[in-house]
């Protein structure tokens, strides 16, 4: 299996280093069309040292507004790009390999599974749901595009999106199901450090056709959005801000109160 190696002797004058690579997406490329052009036209050359190999293999999706979606990865010092029929990724391994694990859940369904009889007993399903049993349902990463790739083909085959708040609203149940309660997943450690968790500090949703990026903490699941097409571009903020203070909850007790007068 291919290995992340970013370049390390690049041309200087095409020279972006990885942690850039968003940016220069976002700044220059109006769509996908646009990426697969540049890159492959070697328009830049994408870099990193020996610490990011093994620290950051980093997965890039992305997305236009008309629906069009890749996946761009760096791996064995070399620049992949590749289309992504899902629309789903995670962060290892290499995409390739996750498209071929999709074959060994090609069994699974939204319609729940048949009774059967065995000997002089009839055996049904306990309860809804028999369909997608065999999911995985681990915190690693080929479970999670699993599971998300099945979650969103058979809710959007149910009920399409019809705008860009109901695409939001599927988005967020989507990621709930990839939620990772912060201690449940940690890394083994050594000479009694303390461990290090993997969990979802923030979880954000972009609404591409609306210009809107809505965002929840792992604090603070309360969903907050920043609409692009009122923000202030001119006079861009250069210093941190604290987030606004919203509740994790909210209470309706004296709205019910008055409805029972």
């Amino acid at each position: 299996m291919p290995t992340t190696r970013y370049k390390h002797d690049v041309r200087r004058d095409k020279a972006v280093v990885v942690e850039l690579f968003a940016s220069w997406v976002l700044g220059t490329c109006a769509t996908v069309d646009e990426v697969k052009h540049r890159l492959h036209n070697k328009d830049i050359e994408v870099w990193g040292d020996l610490v990011l190999d093994e620290k950051s293999p980093l997965h890039f999706p992305i997305h236009d507004e008309a629906g069009r979606s890749i996946v761009v990865e760096f791996t064995d010092r070399e620049t992949h790009v590749y289309d992504n029929p899902v629309g789903v990724v995670t962060n290892d391994p290499p995409f390739p390999w996750q498209i071929t694990n999709l074959q060994n859940y090609v069994g699974l369904s939204n319609v729940d599974a048949e009774p059967i009889e065995i000997g002089l007993k009839r055996f049904a399903q306990a309860g809804h749901g028999s369909g997608m049993r065999g999911v995985p349902g681990d915190s690693t990463p080929p479970s999670r595009f699993v599971r998300t790739v099945f979650n969103k083909h058979f809710a959007e085959h149910a009920q399409p999106p019809k705008d860009s708040k109901e695409a939001c609203n599927l988005a967020l149940h989507l990621l709930n199901t990839v939620d990772i309660p912060k201690g449940s997943s940690a890394s083994r450690t050594q000479d009694g450090k303390a461990p290090e968790y993997d969990y979802p500090q923030v979880v954000v949703v972009k609404e591409l056709t609306e210009k809107v990026f809505n965002f929840r903490t792992y604090d603070n699941p309360t969903v907050m959005r920043i609409d692009l097409k009122k923000l202030n571009l001119s006079d861009p903020v250069e210093n941190r801000y604290p987030l606004p203070a919203q509740p994790v909850s909210i209470d309706i007790t004296p709205t019910v109160n008055r409805a029972a007068e």
